[in-house]
């Protein structure tokens, strides 16, 4: 029985911000694997790129997903890249409902902009780089996702609604389920 819920989609589509307001509604736990990749390392993800490079933080990464995944009753709120490994995806699905938060590229842009805690996003082109890193991680948000919740123009509570709605659903008849406004 999948006993928890996990939130999954590009930077700025609002996991964290959402995932908390999910925990406080349904009365759940909430983690973060980006924490939980620090606390791991001892250090911030920006020090893990710029010291030990990006492979070894999606190792972190799967450690982190790896004990989430099998804690009870959490909200979990993913890394964008997550889904680059199968393994990560396989083990969120054993416990977790699947929640693909979808954002377009100029929503990430907007929602990301200013923020410099993301080692992929210091690029010259910010706007490029988004469009190349979520062109490549769509279809994996799409396929390991059983539910779709579109999030451009919408506040951190009303996704939370839709997202409280289509869990609902997904739960009564069992299968995937997409959210549209």
């Amino acid at each position: 029985m999948r006993r928890n819920v996990a939130l999954i989609g590009f930077m700025g589509a609002g996991k964290t911000t959402v995932g908390r307001i999910l925990a406080e509604r349904l009365g759940m736990g909430f983690v973060e694997t980006d924490e939980l990749v620090e606390e791991i390392a001892g250090k911030p993800i920006p020090r893990i790129f710029e010291e030990d490079g990006e492979e070894r933080f999606r190792e972190l990464e799967a450690e982190a997903v790896r004990r989430a995944s099998s804690m009870r009753g959490v909200i979990i709120s993913c890394g964008g890249g997550v889904v680059l490994r199968s393994r990560n995806v396989e083990a969120l699905r054993r416990t977790c409902v699947i929640v693909y938060l979808k954002t377009s590229p100029e929503e990430a842009y907007r929602r990301t902009l200013g923020d410099e805690y993301r080692p992929l996003l210091k690029v010259g082109d910010r706007m490029a780089r988004i469009r190349e890193l979520l062109s490549m991680r769509e279809p994996l948000y799409r396929s390991s996702a059983d539910i779709v919740v579109e999030t451009d123009g919408l506040s951190p509570e009303e996704v939370a609604d839709r997202v409280i709605r289509a869990l609902g659903g997904v739960l009564r008849e069992g299968g995937r389920r997409q959210e549209r406004g």
